[in-house]
């Protein structure tokens, strides 16, 4: 059973088919894309596009349900792709005709080296296992100035979030998120923000 390893931060999981079981039930139901259905992403992606170019090379990490394709699409974004590790996830989005490929954010294999101009990535960090590794592959498929664009929720360290939750790493501080993408240049912090959910960090970098 998955429970979080010595200093609450990491949840280890029995194995990956628990791991995937438990992601697969915070996937939640997909719907088709509506511009007012998610005000927050719009929020976040409305600031995200001011570090891109409408003809960028664009890849949402962790895409679930496509809703961040299809907001970049209708403001013009037409080369944005996507992954997502849930098998669910992935063939809504192609029934959308969505660019969705299968992959763990750990190992992004599918994508050859310096491929993608920008990763936008929300809410997905605190899923993956090892987000070290998740960090080192989206630097690999960046190009030379690459974006990254990354948003994970803040939690009391001192009240972990139960298992069912999905949450396989905590981040408690923006300084966490910060020392993760410490191997790209910096060039926005937001350290706290509330949200509707609680609140968030976000972190902009540049590949060196």
């Amino acid at each position: 059973m998955a429970m979080y390893g010595k200093g609450g931060r990491r949840l280890l999981y029995d194995n990956q088919q628990e791991y995937y079981r438990i992601q697969e039930a915070r996937s939640g139901s997909l719907r088709p894309f509506s511009s007012t259905s998610k005000p927050q992403i719009a929020h976040d992606l409305n600031r995200f596009v001011k570090y891109v170019k409408h003809d960028s090379l664009i890849l949402d990490a962790g895409c679930r349900d496509g809703w961040a394709i299809g907001f970049l699409g209708k403001l013009g974004f037409r080369n944005v792709s996507g992954f997502d590790l849930i098998d669910k996830n992935v063939k809504f989005c192609k029934s959308q005709s969505y660019d969705v490929l299968k992959a763990d954010a750990e190992d992004l294999s599918v994508y050859d080296d310096e491929s993608f101009d920008a990763v936008f990535c929300r809410h997905t960090l605190e899923h993956v296992i090892n987000p070290e590794r998740a960090i080192f592959e989206f630097g690999r498929i960046l190009k030379a100035a690459g974006i990254l664009y990354c948003v994970v929720p803040l939690q009391n360290p001192r009240k972990p979030p139960k298992a069912k939750y999905g949450h396989s790493y905590l981040f408690s501080a923006f300084g966490d998120l910060d020392r993760l993408c410490g191997g790209f240049a910096r060039i926005k912090a937001i350290k706290k923000e509330r949200t509707r959910s609680g609140v968030d960090a976000t972190y902009v970098g540049r590949k060196h």
